[in-house]
């Protein structure tokens, strides 16, 4: 069975939604090993949202992130 996708011209893509993390500054360049900060503004995949955060800070910034979900939001620690 061969069904065709039609495709739509002229459609107007629509404004993104603006969640509550996009424009957060986060903190990744004035942390020294040891320093941390909490996020707890944030939906169910925060965590996951955070790890990926830190992989591209820490290769843009040649340093290490992790996070750790906590009671009450996701800690980022800088590791290196």
């Amino acid at each position: 069975m061969n069904k065709m996708i039609a495709v739509d011209k002229s459609v107007p893509m629509p404004e993104r939604k603006a969640g509550k993390n996009v424009g957060m500054n986060y903190p990744y360049e004035q942390m020294d090993v040891g320093d941390s900060f909490l996020v707890n503004t944030g939906g169910k995949y925060l965590l996951s949202q955070m790890c990926t955060k830190n992989k591209r800070m820490g290769e843009k910034l040649g340093k290490e992130y992790v996070a750790r979900q906590m009671d009450d939001g996701v800690r980022v620690w800088r590791v290196a």
